[in-house]
């Protein structure tokens, strides 16, 4: 009973459904009010999130669009979370069906970024394990070995200089920088956090691939037949501090 009345509230709030007005005491206001001044609420809370998480695509469409066009994902895709910092996780791929924003290609991809930002931020704190032992293991046993990346990490590739656009866009100074090529070539992307600070780091294909595997959960021997320079790329992941840890 308690799961199908939550639905048909929700479905009040979202205009997709009216069952919920017949549960609603009407007395001192109908029930209609009652909704709005929920739904008023819900989606006010909502917005707010969203503007907090993607300011550079408010920038880049303009107030007034930005929010109305977030209205529209509102409608459509409930919160399911009592943590208001995991909402907002689709709203690439809403703006990449949003026939609006169709124009503006590289929009999704720097809402990926917004969004791989926000989540760095909301990550936990691992501190990272130490990795000396490696150099006693037997190269067997090496080959069986899991790595695992830092839990604040995105990997994202854009074909767009997405991180070029988000960076001219941070503040009011910029607004002076020339044009930004957007056939200047893919980016291969490294968003992610170390203790306060975070990054967004510009890195080769054949190291990004490499990370990609280790995401992957793939052993070392399997990421061995795939990367060339295997033991650099371990090196370079290391002294920057993408690895979080290791087992076996």
């Amino acid at each position: 009973m308690l799961p199908d009345l939550q639905k048909q509230f929700m479905d009040g709030i979202l205009r997709k459904g009216i069952d919920i007005h017949a549960q609603l005491d009407s007395h001192n206001r109908d029930s209609l009010q009652q909704l709005n001044i929920y739904r008023n609420s819900y989606q006010g809370g909502l917005l707010k999130a969203l503007i907090d998480i993607y300011p550079v695509s408010k920038r880049l469409l303009g107030t007034e669009f930005f929010d109305a066009m977030c209205l529209r994902y509102i409608k459509q895709t409930p919160c399911h979370s009592f943590d208001i910092n995991k909402y907002g996780e689709s709203f690439a791929y809403f703006a990449e069906q949003f026939e609006p924003v169709s124009e503006l290609i590289y929009l999704p991809d720097v809402i990926h970024l917004e969004w791989a930002w926000h989540h760095a931020y909301q990550a936990v704190d691992r501190p990272q394990q130490d990795f000396t032992p490696l150099l006693r293991f037997t190269s067997v046993k090496l080959e069986s070995l899991y790595l695992h990346l830092q839990p604040s990490m995105t990997l994202l590739v854009s074909p767009y200089p997405v991180d070029l656009i988000w960076s001219a866009n941070q503040d009011d100074e910029n607004h002076h920088q020339q044009t930004i090529d957007l056939d200047m070539g893919s980016r291969h992307l490294v968003i992610w956090r170390n203790g306060l600070d975070s990054h967004i780091d510009l890195v080769e294909p054949n190291f990004f691939e490499f990370l990609v595997l280790i995401q992957n959960n793939l052993i070392l021997s399997d990421i061995q037949t795939r990367i060339l320079n295997i033991e650099e790329q371990l090196a370079s992941s290391l002294q920057r501090g993408y690895l979080a840890d290791y087992n076996l």
